[in-house]
């Protein structure tokens, strides 16, 4: 079932004037965010320009942390690294919740693990207790408790928040049919493709 975490925010829109009563009112104005950027893509320097417009007209202090392509994965998961803020993507290894929502939402021993796929160091017993207990679920039970986890969890705490939102160009000839994008894999679909002959 979908949801939507900010009920009163379309998604894929921004606020600033909204943004910044809401900085008023935590009386954080000018709150740091700190993130990463890869100096040698030119499409990070670009996301990255635009980022910082971004969060600045929201009343924010925007601190891009320069990094490399090669090094960005292994600073963004450095819990001891001086960033606030860690974009990641994924796509599911399989359908179904117990394949992101542990890694993802589960406590980590930091000093033990690392951050792992938690880059939130998101802790709450109360989520950990309910993973614990879909794991042990009968297996048609778990796809609606997984979903009712994940809007406890993103609407109670909110630990994670959309920083981007990709696309997918993909070019085709005329005669390609059922060529669709697979929005999880950002490929074509190709179990659906058939070719019409000219």
């Amino acid at each position: 079932m979908e949801y939507n975490p900010l009920p009163d925010h379309e998604p894929g829109t921004t606020d600033p004037e909204k943004s910044k009563q809401l900085l008023q009112q935590a009386n954080k104005m000018n709150y740091e965010i700190k993130f990463l950027y890869a100096t040698d893509d030119p499409l990070s320097v670009a996301g990255k320009n635009e980022i910082v417009k971004g969060l600045e007209a929201g009343g924010f202090k925007a601190t891009p942390v320069a990094t490399t392509v090669a090094q960005l994965s292994t600073v963004r998961a450095d819990p001891n690294a001086d960033i606030n803020v860690r974009s990641a993507g994924w796509c599911s290894d399989w359908p179904s919740g117990s394949s992101w929502i542990p890694p993802v939402l589960q406590s980590t021993n930091l000093k033990a693990e690392g951050l792992g796929s938690n880059y939130a160091a998101f802790s709450e017993p109360e989520v950990d207790k309910q993973i614990d207990k879909i794991q042990t679920m009968d297996i048609k039970d778990q796809p609606g408790a997984w979903n009712d986890l994940d809007q406890l969890a993103l609407t109670k705490y909110f630990p994670l928040f959309v920083t981007g939102y990709y696309g997918a160009a993909m070019m085709r000839g005329s005669n390609i049919n059922g060529f669709e994008d697979d929005t999880v894999f950002s490929m074509p679909t190709w179990k659906d493709i058939w070719l019409t002959q000219s």
